[in-house]
């Protein structure tokens, strides 16, 4: 099987206007957006992150007694915790205020602003449904509208797909609002490695009876789906890549190399009434 991919400029993307709705409904894969962000901004938000990394909540993806420069590192929060399904929503959204306050800072406010560029390249391939940040269940603030990642030399991220994660306890008041079955993912490269650090998307969709399993348990083999077929993605710095990340087993390739790999990326989907459009982390 062939992925499905695509690529268009951002300003002109024609036949691609419903591109979300298409790789939702499992008419496309994936597309990545030319010319998407101006490459200078990126590497103006790197020197910030970079330069000044302990001004910023970064969370260590392994331990905290390893060193930073040895592990992936995140800022922001995910609704999916590093270990177990549990997670404290009000720590979760106050996480999400103070990473939105930090994006101010790496990025810019406004039209600058992290959450505006994402809004104006996802609209672009929205259909012309709106496309908004959806709020947390008192109504008193949002959901993180993303995460950085930074992926040193060694680092890579393991086979996962979206899907698996719609059970945990973090899912249940976006359930309410949001189709969070197959929902996309999209990032934005910030900063591309010397090697590696690819996104590998396998041929071997959620819920395939194919699907190898580890003994006795009802749970994915990774390492039987890495011998599986797959596609490498790198997109630049500038681009956009949306994909069918709910649907697809996929991974981040072993980084190589003394450059890091920065992105910065979230989940996209439609409102339950595929009216609109969100965006989560």
């Amino acid at each position: 099987m062939a992925f499905r991919s695509t690529r268009a400029r951002a300003d002109a993307v024609g036949e691609l206007r419903d591109a979300l709705w298409a790789i939702f409904r499992g008419e496309l894969d994936l597309v990545i957006l030319e010319d998407a962000v101006d490459p200078a901004w990126m590497a103006a938000a790197v020197e910030r992150v970079e330069t000044d990394a302990a001004r910023f909540p970064w969370t260590p993806q392994e331990s905290a007694k390893k060193p930073h420069h040895e592990q992936m590192m995140v800022l922001g929060q995910t609704l999916t915790p590093v270990s177990g399904f549990d997670i404290d929503m009000g720590a979760y959204h106050a996480r999400a205020a103070e990473f939105r306050a930090a994006c101010e800072t790496i990025f810019g406010i406004e039209a600058q602003s992290l959450e505006a560029q994402v809004i104006r390249l996802l609209s672009a391939l929205s259909g012309g449904r709106e496309v908004f940040l959806p709020p947390s269940a008192d109504g008193r603030g949002h959901y993180t509208p993303g995460t950085i990642r930074r992926l040193p030399t060694g680092c890579h991220i393991p086979v996962h797909c979206g899907n698996f994660f719609l059970e945990s306890p973090g899912y249940a008041h976006l359930r309410q609002t949001v189709d969070v079955v197959d929902q996309l993912s999209y990032f934005l490269p910030m900063q591309t490695p010397e090697a590696g650090g690819e996104l590998l998307v396998y041929t071997l969709a959620w819920g395939d009876p194919a699907t190898p399993k580890l003994p006795g348990m009802d749970l994915f083999d990774s390492r039987a789906i890495e011998a599986w077929d797959h596609e490498a993605f790198a997109p630049a710095v500038g681009e956009m890549l949306v994909f069918d990340g709910g649907r697809y087993y996929h991974k981040v390739s072993h980084v190589k190399g003394a450059r890091p790999r920065l992105t910065v990326g979230g989940f996209t989907g439609f409102t339950r009434d595929h009216q609109r459009v969100v965006f989560w982390s």
